[in-house]
């Protein structure tokens, strides 16, 4: 043992010698605790309130109360034994409090885990609404003539609607109130399913078209519904042509980066498509498309411009704190303890590459420098639509924006459910006691338009996205001559 002596000793020196450079060396990040005592889970939640402070571009809650007398109100009202899951829901409302829905947690991968799987739960796909909730669908396999498309639920196993909402609808990390909604439509069901537990029946009482009311036992059922138009051939990106080739709908459900390749291969089937058939019309459907990479929506529209595409401008802020929640995300990630974090050797790149080039400094914040993204050598001549609904969101809000600020595209569907201008360049957090992620955004993008504010991209064909397909482009093709869009009179 002897000969490794002076090794142990050199290498102690030299955790001294980083200690006493400044460098610091971190507990590991996590202990994964099931059930937290009061105090942890406390202190969970002042460290999740000092790192939104730190990294959020706009820390504030936009309605009161404020993110402190939140915290404090949430931290008060803890019980003395705390479990995981529920300090997940405290996590949740406190994040659905900055108004973003990027800034958010994982409530929902257990309860779609449990319908993956195959297992029954709320047999109901429910569209909300300033009146509260009605049935948009039925899932496959329940034929109950009372359950009519359209009419009102007013309660669900004698638990009034407002109630329910008014509950679960503090978790909603969402930007804009239609985007809530949309998140309230798949939050119920899940918290009916954690809060009660799987239940084989449910009690809902509804208002018909009529106006008579009933209450109706319906049994849980698998959460499939034929009007998510499942893909039976599980084609990535499906196309089809309509009124006599005069129309092609290609359907992105996802701008998933893993999915990149895919899409760039379909565009180059589609446009070889629409030059064969001298089709002029392309409608691209971002329907419930809840975003991914920018790059695919770049792809799509440098296809169609004659000139350079004037990008939007992203306000960074590049703190301390949140380059050091990249760097213990980033470890956690390579299962790397944190005890092995020395702030000055590891650098961010290694984590997150930044090129620096492309943005002006003022402190800790980082201003995109006015950029355009360059076409292609030769461009499609016809017109361009995007088909969006309220569930589009993210990278999905990006190709509508930028396609109508650029004049690429007219918008068709209804107003998005995503800002327009939105938060993003999320740090992911781990809550030191619990384990918690949570995910919290560091930037504000601008819409290329100038334009920042709290809607999302709305359409200039008004449609309803729940129509057939069929009459969607109906629609869409009657309205496109009043509509100013990129032509090329060749």
């Amino acid at each position: 043992m002897a000969p490794h002596q002076p090794l142990r000793t050199c290498a102690l020196a030299g955790l001294l010698m980083l200690v006493g450079t400044g460098c610091i060396i971190r507990e590991p990040y996590t202990r994964n605790l099931d059930t937290l005592t009061k105090p942890q889970a406390q202190a969970d939640l002042d460290y999740l309130q000092t790192q939104i402070v730190a990294i959020h571009p706009k820390p504030e809650c936009p309605e009161p109360p404020s993110l402190d007398e939140r915290v404090t109100q949430i931290k008060d009202g803890l019980a003395d034994s705390v479990s995981r899951e529920d300090l997940r829901l405290r996590v949740s409302e406190i994040l659905a409090s900055l108004h973003d829905s990027h800034s958010t947690t994982f409530m929902l991968g257990s309860f779609f885990d449990h319908t993956r799987s195959g297992m029954p739960a709320f047999p109901l796909l429910l569209r909300a609404n300033s009146d509260g909730m009605t049935i948009l669908d039925v899932a496959e396999g329940i034929d109950n003539p009372a359950l009519e498309l359209g009419a009102t639920i007013t309660a669900i196993d004698g638990q009034p609607m407002p109630t329910l909402i008014d509950r679960y609808e503090r978790y909603a990390c969402a930007e804009t109130h239609s985007q809530r909604l949309v998140i309230l439509e798949m939050l119920l069901p899940a918290m009916l399913w954690r809060d009660n537990g799987p239940a084989d029946s449910y009690d809902i009482t509804l208002k018909s078209k009529d106006g008579s009311t009933k209450t109706v036992a319906v049994p849980a059922s698998t959460y499939r519904f034929a009007s998510l138009k499942p893909n039976p051939n599980n084609e990535p990106f499906p196309h089809e042509f309509y009124d006599n080739d005069r129309a092609c709908m290609l359907h992105a459900e996802t701008f998933n980066g893993n999915q990149a390749e895919a899409f760039h291969a379909k565009l180059d089937v589609v446009f070889g498509e629409l030059k064969e058939r001298n089709c002029n019309v392309l409608i691209v459907d971002v329907r419930r498309n809840a975003g991914g990479s920018t790059s695919l929506p770049f792809d799509l529209l440098r296809r169609v411009a004659k000139e350079p595409i004037r990008s939007g401008q992203k306000n960074w802020r590049y703190s301390n704190a949140y380059c050091q929640a990249m760097k213990i995300s980033g470890l956690h990630q390579r299962k790397i303890s944190s005890i092995w974090l020395f702030d000055c050797i590891l650098p961010l790149q290694w984590f997150n590459p930044v090129d620096r080039s492309r943005f002006e400094a003022d402190g800790e914040w980082l201003r995109s420098k006015p950029s355009t993204i360059a076409p292609y050598e030769t461009h499609w001549p016809g017109q361009l639509v995007v088909l969006t609904d309220r569930w589009s969101a993210s990278a999905a809000v990006d190709l509508a924006s930028l396609a109508q600020d650029n004049k690429l595209a007219a918008i068709a569907g209804e107003e998005t459910g995503g800002r327009a201008s939105y938060c993003g360049e999320i740090a992911t957090l781990l809550l030191p006691n619990s384990g918690i992620t949570a995910q919290v955004s560091s930037s504000i993008w601008t819409r290329a338009s100038g334009v920042q504010d709290d809607r999302g991209v709305i359409p200039d064909i008004p449609v309803n996205p729940e129509l057939d397909n069929a009459t969607i482009v109906r629609t869409i093709m009657d309205s496109l001559p009043a509509t100013s869009m990129q032509t090329d009179p060749a």
